[in-house]
């Protein structure tokens, strides 16, 4: 009897074939007399792991509306933002994979009307894939062209333009009864002129105080020197103030902490990791 169930088992046939779909919308509406918000976002995403490959597609829309009223005065603020992403990765063996990334949108806070981008990558593992929902530390390499056409003029004269980046992200992965540890450097830049470039440092921990309950710690700092898509005029006081518009920088951080609970397994079910710093 045992056999026959573990030969039924076996054969059990997914009409999916492994992809996994996901659609998401919301809406937020908030106003009062001399105020008034609303923000919609709407997603998708479409995924395939198995040991052999992974593929990923996710396409993403925001629309943010603010409007104040002061006396006679009336102001309106919108952003509008569309971001899609797609990667096949293959494995060639237990420490090496390779892919294909791509990427293209627009964004009224980046000075985007259009943009896309194409990217072969090589990743190694040090250690074995099959390890990986307990420890990985990859190195991943990216390099391919970007088309951008602009909103407005941008501070380097242009109304669009064509470059090739080059990109190399570090990360160490691991997971024990303890808790977890997730570290990772990139840097990237421009190959045609190497001081447009972005070192992104990323720390996070999950420390398991006793049984279920954990103690979460974020961390990321970037060092900014490749705002080539800032606009020549800047931004006005309204989407300074609304962060509506991106504006110069040579820095940015962000720190976060936090507790939680969780039950169920120790380690998830992750089938494939490979390039999962994606672009």
């Amino acid at each position: 009897e045992n056999q026959k169930d573990s030969t039924s088992d076996s054969q059990v046939i997914d009409p999916w074939k492994s992809w996994v779909f996901n659609i998401g919308g919301n809406a937020n509406l908030t106003g009062e007399k001399s105020t008034n918000s609303q923000n919609y976002t709407g997603s998708f995403s479409a995924n395939r792991t198995t040991e052999k490959i992974k593929i990923d597609f996710n396409i993403y829309q925001n629309y943010g509306s603010n409007i104040f009223i002061y006396g006679d005065s009336k102001i309106i603020s919108i952003s509008k933002s569309l971001s899609s992403y797609a990667q096949v990765v293959k494995s060639i063996n237990e420490h090496w994979s390779y892919g294909v990334i791509a990427g293209a949108g627009s964004g009224t806070y980046n000075n985007k009307k259009l943009y896309y981008s194409g990217s072969p990558a090589l990743e190694y593992n040090v250690f074995k894939y099959s390890e990986s929902q307990r420890k990985q530390f990859t190195m991943a390499y990216y390099i391919g062209p970007t088309h951008t056409e602009y909103i407005d003029t941008t501070i380097y004269d242009k109304i669009e333009e064509d470059y090739f980046q080059q990109r190399l992200n570090v990360s160490l992965s691991v997971r024990q009864p303890w808790g977890s540890l997730y570290l990772s450097a990139t840097g990237t830049h421009m190959l045609n002129d190497f001081q447009k470039n972005n070192v992104t440092m990323y720390a996070s921990a999950d420390l398991r105080l006793f049984k279920g309950l954990s103690l979460n710690f974020y961390m990321s700092y970037e060092l900014v020197h490749d705002q080539i898509s800032l606009p020549r005029f800047g931004a006005s006081e309204e989407e300074l103030l609304l962060h509506r518009k991106e504006i110069e920088t040579s820095y940015r951080f962000s720190l976060y902490s936090g507790i939680t609970y969780r039950f169920g397994s120790m380690y998830n079910n992750v089938v494939n990791t490979r390039l999962s710093g994606g672009i």
